[in-house]
């Protein structure tokens, strides 16, 4: 009987080649080389056991995840991944990690950080190994499990009152005024606000479509899917462009619109 003794990997195996007096030794031989062509393939594609949480996070995930990433999500996200997670946990074996360990990792970093950026942190966690499953680097998820800690602190917020807002437009010149009432009455942000074209307007500026956004002097698609949207604009609130000079035009080069006289429905290009 031909046998062969061979190591796939890190584990021993057997295979029978076939019988002494069916077989000559060259054959049995090109049958070993033929197992042994395919573990070494396999072995040489297949993730590595003992890949650390660090090097699993710069050669894969974060890659990966960049290609999906808007560019002012990137800017915040994979700071907080690296200055927090990559600290925590570079030279950690990614298969080691479980849930006591994260778990107890995030219960640490709710006594000084806020919860969102705890919450955050827990989101990453659950990216990286929903990735590190799909790549065969890791058997099972623990974060699945994991959760935002009751002692992570929503921190304190303050709202302007009706006669702070009215105050605050009217120390504001006529173009500032149109995008604080943009921004306070319409829910819309800075950088949708400052990409606004003359196209987006309606012909009797009662209502705003949100296309596009400015961020970091770049014209860039909105926020999220759901950022794409149409604003109204309530009369009161679209008072500010209808020209308060009293020539029925306001114009602003910043923002690229010019509004001319909008309750009549006409939008100047």
């Amino acid at each position: 009987m031909w046998v062969l003794l061979y190591r796939d990997g890190s584990t021993r195996k057997y295979a029978t080649l076939g019988l002494y007096s069916k077989i000559s030794k060259s054959q049995a031989e090109e049958k070993r080389d033929e197992l042994l062509n395919e573990a070494n393939a396999r072995n040489a594609i297949a993730p590595d056991p003992s890949i650390t949480f660090g090097e699993f996070l710069e050669g894969i995930a974060l890659p990966f995840l960049r290609s999906k990433w808007k560019r002012s999500t990137a800017a915040t996200t994979e700071n907080r991944i690296t200055h927090h997670l990559k600290t925590e946990f570079g030279e950690e074996k990614l298969s080691a990690l479980g849930l006591k360990g994260l778990q107890s990792f995030l219960n640490g970093k709710a006594a000084s950080l806020s919860r969102s950026v705890v919450a955050h942190l827990r989101w990453d966690l659950r990216a990286i190994f929903k990735l590190a499953i799909a790549e065969g680097y890791a058997e099972r998820d623990p974060t699945g499990a994991l959760f935002t800690p009751k002692a992570a602190v929503t921190a304190e917020t303050r709202s302007m009152n009706k006669q702070e807002v009215e105050h605050y437009i009217e120390a504001l010149e006529q173009r500032e005024r149109v995008i604080a009432h943009l921004a306070i009455f319409s829910g819309m942000r800075p950088g949708e606000i400052l990409a606004l074209q003359r196209r987006h307007i309606s012909g009797d500026c009662k209502m705003l479509s949100v296309d596009q956004r400015l961020y970091r002097g770049d014209i860039d698609t909105p926020k999220t899917d759901k950022s794409t949207r149409t604003v109204a604009i309530p009369p009161k609130d679209s008072q500010p462009a209808t020209g308060m000079d009293g020539s029925g035009r306001w114009q602003s080069q910043g923002m690229g619109i010019r509004f001319r006289e909008c309750s009549k429905a006409h939008v100047e290009g």
